[in-house]
């Protein structure tokens, strides 16, 4: 039988699989996006000049800066509307920058509550009754 009426809450910082260097704030992305602006058109400018008019194929280089502009797009849009982070890392959204050991990473705030189970009258051990990840 669980015992509900005690329970015990614990939490942790879980690294994240992303990459603290992916992180911007609102400004970083900014600027990010104005040097995307700037090299897409250099690169549509250098096709159509190559080829002396619209090009048949997109390049792969032009083709994945304007995904990543795309993706910074709307990474500014989440970030505008999480009124409380100041940054946000463009390989997991839900990675926020935290201190750990090794310094500021993106990793997630994972808390646990977990409740004595009762055999007779002896506690025989702990289940887990709840499992959060909270920003």
């Amino acid at each position: 039988m669980v015992d509900l009426a005690v329970q015990a809450v614990d939490g942790t910082r879980v690294s994240a699989d992303a990459s603290s260097k992916r992180s911007y704030d609102a400004k970083g992305l900014t600027k990010m996006l104005e040097r995307l602006d700037r090299t897409i058109a250099e690169l549509e400018g250098q096709n159509e000049w190559e080829t002396g008019g619209p090009p048949v194929r997109l390049p792969d280089e032009l083709a994945n800066k304007r995904t990543l502009r795309n993706q910074v797009r709307q990474a500014m849009n989440e970030l505008e509307d999480l009124k409380g982070r100041k940054n946000i890392n463009l390989t997991d959204r839900d990675a926020r920058l935290m201190k750990m050991k090794q310094g500021f990473l993106p990793a997630y705030n994972v808390q646990a509550m977990v409740s004595p189970v009762k055999t007779g009258q002896e506690t025989s051990g702990m289940l887990i009754t709840a499992v959060e990840l909270v920003d």
